[in-house]
């Protein structure tokens, strides 16, 4: 949790194992997976899809945005004001029960 939560990059499951093999030499990816399934069914991490085929993990829990760079595939997170607003406008527009939503932008970086 600790990794991910100080990780500002989103890492996958096979960075964070890299990561805690630094520290824990006989952590196995089985183990990793395990973990991230629990804290992820516990509500504590989110699981995010940006494009790439992989699964990344988030461990920051309140409304924000991802902003990924097409070039160096650098993933920041930032928040818009009006957000919470977001969900309040869609859920007048619907029939459904709206309990969560996602919106990435896309563009370079300027590193």
């Amino acid at each position: 949790m600790k990794i991910i939560r100080n990780s500002h990059d989103h890492p996958t499951a096979s960075l964070i194992h890299d990561s805690l093999k630094k520290v824990l030499l006989l952590t196995s990816l089985g183990n990793v997976y395990r973990n991230i399934i629990i804290l992820t069914q516990g509500g504590r991490i989110q699981s995010r899809d940006f494009g790439d085929g992989l699964e990344h993990y988030d461990a920051i829990m309140d409304f924000h945005y991802h902003f990924i760079c097409g070039q160096c595939g650098q993933i920041s997170d930032f928040q818009v004001p009006a957000q919470e607003n977001v969900i309040a406008q869609a859920q007048k527009n619907t029939k459904h029960k709206i309990t969560g939503h996602t919106m990435n932008f896309f563009g370079i970086c300027q590193k």
